[in-house]
């Protein structure tokens, strides 16, 4: 077996549609090749068992504001974990834009040392018209400090037939690093045909 994950969950939902849970995780790791959890640490080969718990808030989606709210603790490999997320957030700035930030943090405590880990997300939605919209998501991994982006644009130009223009960025940040990692363009016209 390479890998196992059981869950227990409790779930309440609220007459206003708030929800709260609790988890317990159990998992299983066979690590065939050490692996890298940060830039200077690695995971060692080896059989991983390790249990952690997680508690997690929703808001309601009728609120103007949004999200899930998350902390885990427990093991983690051969150390530790304790996490802080933000996620699906949403807030609707106009009837046109709604912004989603996100994100997590990780504090890790291996025999190795210490290592922090924080992620920061925010996607954009942007409607021109009930056919026509903009989307864009921008993220930061702290840890490896690489920035990435990818913004899209879709247009139903015909019921049925589409124009998707979608354009792709990723740099890395860090004092060594290479720069721009990648880019790339990719346009779709579909055209639907009756007959």
């Amino acid at each position: 077996m390479q890998s196992r994950r059981q869950t227990a969950r409790f779930d309440a939902e609220m007459e206003n549609s708030d929800r709260w849970s609790i988890e317990r995780i159990r998992e299983f790791e066979r690590i065939d090749q050490p692996f890298p959890i940060a830039s200077d640490q690695d995971i060692p080969t080896g059989r991983y068992t390790f249990t952690s718990q997680r508690v997690s808030y929703t808001g309601g989606p009728q609120r103007w504001a949004s999200g899930n709210i998350s902390y885990q603790w427990g093991n983690f490999y051969h150390g530790s974990i304790r996490s802080l997320s933000v996620s699906r957030g949403r807030v609707v700035v106009s009837n046109h834009l709604s912004l989603e930030p996100g994100a997590s943090y990780n504090l890790l405590d291996l025999p190795e040392g210490e290592q922090t880990q924080a992620v920061f997300r925010l996607r954009s939605d942007y409607a021109f018209t009930p056919r026509m919209f903009a989307s864009a998501l921008f993220q930061y991994n702290e840890a490896l400090r690489i920035l990435s982006s990818n913004v899209r644009f879709r247009w139903e130009y015909a019921p049925g037939s589409e124009l998707f223009v979608v354009w792709t960025d990723e740099r890395d940040r860090s004092p060594q690093g290479i720069g721009l990692r990648g880019q790339a363009l990719a346009i779709k016209i579909t055209r639907l045909l009756r007959y």
